[in-house]
């Protein structure tokens, strides 16, 4: 079973509310792929945010509303027998 993997996780600051989180979805031979993109923050039981992957790039971008140090989860779905990956501990402001 393959897996895509998610790489270059960044958080950018905009506000005091709002983060960019972003990076790119590689298949496993780590070419880049289109996929469903979602930010969840643990505790909240919701979805901060989704998006779908660029087919060529793989590069997403979402914009989420995350307070100063809480952490986020991004989750790639994998599509066609591909195994979903999580990337964790995403924090939203640096000390």
């Amino acid at each position: 079973m393959a897996t895509i993997e998610i790489v270059e996780g960044v958080v950018l600051g905009l506000s005091l509310a709002e983060r960019t989180i972003s990076g790119v979805v590689l298949d496993a031979d780590l070419n880049p792929v289109s996929r469903e993109v979602i930010v969840v923050v643990p505790g909240r039981n919701e979805v901060m945010g989704r998006t779908v992957s660029d087919a060529v790039t793989g590069a997403y971008s979402i914009i989420v509303n995350v307070g100063p140090r809480e952490q986020a989860t991004v989750i790639a779905f994998g599509a066609d027998g591909e195994n979903s990956q999580a990337m964790g501990h995403i924090v939203g402001d640096l000390p």
